[in-house]
């Protein structure tokens, strides 16, 4: 098992999808700490904080504590180890364990790494490294893809849906292998012990000529080396690539040991090995254009919609139509209003920014675009500058406002030092 950087490596992958060699994904919970879902270990010494709480006698210190479980229980050094044993002695039924795991995942969106890796899919070279294989029990792959590409993925969260699974599709697919957190999510020694025959069979398809690329993962399931060491010879012939700093110290490091065509890319954080392939690959950033798009097809139809029926006698339709425009009434349609205007009619752009300013004076979101346009478009620093400055005290801690403020200052004002002071907060 030989070692490189992981520049070289982002190099060879984009050289062998031009070559048209395929590519498979392995997303362990690593991946997702950008996403602010805790990692294995963090989960781990949570749990065992809770286990203190609920099992200690009083007196007992956790230093105590610790030590009174047998050797291979938990491990302070690597507590990603101890990950389920901790889940079943804290969470004693299947119902706790999944009602835990799906407070974990609730309302968690996706990064910069699930944003990219989407975008990576629906690029030209996707069609060979849309395969993503994990442990993780969130949708932010699935999340991704639907909010900032066309693509619709198919996701496999369980075993009963193996069969459907395409080999060369497409289609970006998904496979859970641990479950998902709304459907019976594997997490205790037992149910990690070997993944389902009907995944064993689609995991032997679905590698077959393909290479396999770890990242965030520890490397602690059973199951999981288990169906690797069962896939037939000819699988992963193009090579398997641990993204990791470290080689794990268990079972599944000596596995990558003795693979010969194993690569170790020494490097740990999936935020920055995205970053390095959408240069690599020239990925286009994602846009507001997207969104826009979606709320002026809701704007025309609520509009035809209130035309159509605010006529109507029936006070039931009328109230209606009173409500809807209500709901609809928010910052982001004031800055789709105005920048109709934008180009052609800066004047009238102006008076309904300022309207808008008027229903919503506490919009940081809108005093800050707002800002914006008067620096680009009306070159109004005087008035720019105070409404950057409203829009931070409307939120302090609105990077965007803060950001843009210290590009005023850089960029108009010269005012270099105070530029800094934002640019750090």
């Amino acid at each position: 098992m030989y070692e490189i950087s992981v520049e070289e490596f982002v190099r060879r992958l984009k050289r062998m999808l031009e070559q048209e060699q395929r590519m498979a994904w392995f997303l362990g919970a690593g991946a997702s700490v950008s996403s602010e879902i805790p990692s294995a270990s963090q989960l781990a010494r949570k749990w065992m904080s809770e286990l203190f709480e609920i099992e200690a006698s009083p007196g007992t210190s956790l230093e105590e504590f610790l030590l009174s479980f047998r050797e291979g229980e938990y491990d302070p050094k690597d507590p990603a180890s101890s990950y389920s044993w901790l889940m079943k002695r804290v969470f004693r039924t299947k119902a706790t364990r999944q009602a835990e795991i799906e407070s974990i995942v609730r309302g968690k969106d996706p990064g910069f790494a699930y944003t990219s890796l989407a975008q990576l899919f629906e690029s030209p070279l996707g069609l060979f490294c849309n395969v993503v294989l994990s442990t993780n029990f969130d949708d932010l792959v699935a999340d991704a893809l639907y909010l900032f590409t066309r693509s619709r993925p198919l996701v496999v969260s369980h075993e009963a849906l193996a069969t459907y699974i395409s080999v060369g599709g497409r289609r970006p697919t998904v496979v859970k292998l641990h479950g998902d957190a709304m459907m019976e999510p594997k997490n205790t020694e037992t149910e990690l012990e070997g993944l389902p025959t009907e995944l064993q069979t689609a995991l032997n398809r679905l590698l077959d000529s393909r290479g396999l690329i770890f990242v965030g993962y520890g490397g602690h399931d059973e199951g999981v080396l288990n169906a690797l060491k069962r896939l037939p010879e000819a699988t992963l012939r193009f090579g398997v690539y641990w993204v990791n700093t470290t080689i794990p110290d268990n079972e599944f490091g000596n596995w990558l040991k003795g693979n010969e065509e194993a690569v170790h890319v020494k490097h740990q954080d999936f935020d920055e090995l995205m970053a390095v392939i959408r240069t690599e690959f020239e990925l286009l950033h994602p846009t507001i254009k997207r969104f826009e798009t979606l709320l002026d097809q809701y704007q025309t139809t609520f509009q035809k919609l209130t035309e159509n029926i605010s006529g109507s006698t029936n006070p039931a339709v009328a109230k209606s139509v009173t409500a809807l425009e209500k709901s609809f009434a928010n910052w982001f349609s004031v800055v789709l209003e105005a920048n109709k205007f934008k180009e052609t009619d800066t004047q009238r752009a102006d008076e309904v920014f300022r309207s808008g300013i008027d229903s919503f004076p506490k919009s940081a979101p809108l005093l800050g675009t707002y800002a914006i346009f008067l620096t680009d478009v009306r070159k109004d620093h005087e008035n720019a500058e105070t409404y950057y400055k409203q829009a931070i005290a409307a939120d302090p801690n609105h990077a965007n406002n803060l950001g843009n403020y210290a590009n005023f200052l850089t960029d108009v004002r010269k005012d270099h030092e105070n530029a800094e002071t934002y640019y750090k907060q």
